[in-house]
């Protein structure tokens, strides 16, 4: 089973105004060829698909022209799922339609459940925890008078309890995997990440992440990071 774990694609960005439209063709070519050259059975896509919450039609354009040739040129599935810079519901609406064609997208979780896919090339198989952007709006609840740094030690709870109920349901005899759009304690941030924080850049840690996962597939910072 080969994985190809790729986050913050940031389609429709625009440096300085400038349109990057060109940059992110040969991008998503260059995936694609990269896709084909290598037999990759699963594509992870961990967050940030899109630069803002309502793309253009030229951004919307490139990106399902790459997803119809990913399922036409290829035999992959890929597995997407929403980061901050993304609408979740408007990225997940077609999703049905999108799962005929091996492709996978979770824009936001009611169960966990919802997110956990069993994924098999013929001949081998693997579990994926598609956990997407996760603010602590959507997973807390309020309490009157809390400080901040209790509000980011609930969430910090709150995704660690998460990512241990996706492990218990995963099929215990195959490879599994967690993906997630968030900061782990020891990130680095770099100059093209906008300043929005996830529960406080330091809510998670990396020991918060349950013991029995062979890879965890992250998003959201825009740099190589070692993450003790």
């Amino acid at each position: 089973m080969r994985i190809l774990h790729t986050s913050d694609w940031h389609i429709g960005h625009r440096l300085y105004e400038r349109d990057r439209k060109d940059e992110h063709d040969q991008f998503l070519k260059w995936l694609l060829a990269t896709i084909q050259e290598n037999s990759v059975d699963v594509l992870l896509v961990a967050g940030d698909i899109f630069d803002t919450a309502l793309p253009s039609a030229e951004a919307t354009g490139l990106y399902y022209q790459f997803l119809f040739r990913l399922f036409s040129e290829t035999a992959a599935h890929a597995v997407i799922t929403a980061g901050n810079h993304d609408a979740p519901v408007r990225l997940a609406a077609p999703r049905q339609f999108l799962k005929m064609g091996r492709i996978h997208v979770v824009g936001e979780i009611d169960e966990v459940d919802e997110c956990i896919l069993t994924l098999n090339n013929g001949t081998s198989s693997v579990a994926i925890a598609a956990i997407p952007y996760l603010s602590e709006n959507e997973i807390l609840h309020h309490v009157s008078l809390e400080k901040q740094i209790e509000k980011t030690e609930r969430f910090r709870t709150a995704i660690k309890h998460l990512y241990h109920r996706c492990v218990e349901r995963m099929p215990a005899e195959v490879p599994k995997i967690l993906m997630g759009h968030l900061v782990v304690h020891g990130g680095e941030e770099s100059g093209s990440e906008r300043t929005i924080r996830i529960g406080g850049a330091t809510a998670v840690r990396s020991s918060d992440l349950p013991e029995g996962v062979d890879y965890v597939a992250l998003g959201h910072l825009h740099r190589p990071q070692a993450i003790t």
